[in-house]
């Protein structure tokens, strides 16, 4: 079970209710299309509104736990939702409400394709020499600790630690690029453990860190700097797994 700030646990809300307002925009429009007939009634109430109940009711546990089989729910979703919208014979209302219903969902997914709720974990690299995932240091009360970067977007980084971290402590991160080190602050602000028992995925809100005189302007060029470190750390790893030359030649 995941651990989660209270005012990150208010932006998750936030986005479920994005996904139940999508929900009540294909109940109305399945509702709308139902025509006065028996056949039309049966087919509305007890096979298209109980399914996709059911469809949602699903995608909404998933996102709550922060499962990544909410991504399948979804794109089954907009799959079928476009396929009403672009296939089935639709009058004005039904168009209306079936398009509202697809802008809230795919406003829904640009939202939630950040690492605050589902960062990208390479999970398929198995060969030690090429994992992308960028090293850190973490110190908090003299104590040190290593860990990896598995997701970075703006000021969110998710760290791969073997170590359990309660919420809200703060940790200096200790960065190298070039021969030269560099510091920011994170502030823990969820914790989920590894789904096969291998550490805890954890997620740092970076601040202000080290003299107190630096302005917010040198700290968003610091965050923007590990940003591009990070990336570019993966590039290398990529070229160095799909170069002919074996490693050791190197």
């Amino acid at each position: 079970m995941a651990l989660i700030s209270r005012e990150f646990q208010r932006i998750l809300h936030s986005r479920l209710k994005l996904l139940q307002l999508s929900f009540i925009f294909v109940l109305l429009s399945l509702l709308l299309e139902t025509k006065a007939s028996f056949a039309s009634l049966f087919l509305t109430f007890l096979i298209k509104i109980p399914l996709t109940s059911l469809l949602y009711y699903l995608a909404q546990k998933a996102l709550k736990n922060l499962l990544y089989s909410f991504w399948s729910f979804f794109l089954f979703l907009l799959f079928w939702e476009l396929a009403r919208l672009f296939i089935f014979d639709l009058n004005l209302g039904g168009i209306i409400l079936n398009s509202a219903s697809l802008i809230t969902l795919g406003i829904l997914g640009i939202l939630l394709f950040s690492p605050l709720f589902y960062p990208q974990i390479r999970w398929w690299e198995y060969d030690f020499r090429f994992i992308s995932d960028f090293p850190i240091k973490l110190s908090h009360e003299e104590k040190q600790y290593e860990g990896r970067i598995l997701d970075i977007k703006r000021e969110v980084v998710v760290i791969w630690l073997f170590e359990a971290h309660p919420l809200n402590e703060a940790f200096q991160l200790s960065f190298q690029y070039y021969g030269k080190e560099d510091e920011l602050e994170g502030i823990v602000k969820m914790v989920r453990p590894h789904p096969y028992g291998r550490g805890y995925y954890v997620t740092l809100l970076l601040s202000v860190s080290g003299d107190f005189f630096e302005t917010p302007e040198e700290l968003k060029k610091k965050i923007l700097h590990l940003n591009r470190l990070v990336e570019d750390y993966r590039s290398e790893k990529k070229f160095m797994k799909f170069k002919e030359t074996p490693l050791d030649e190197r």
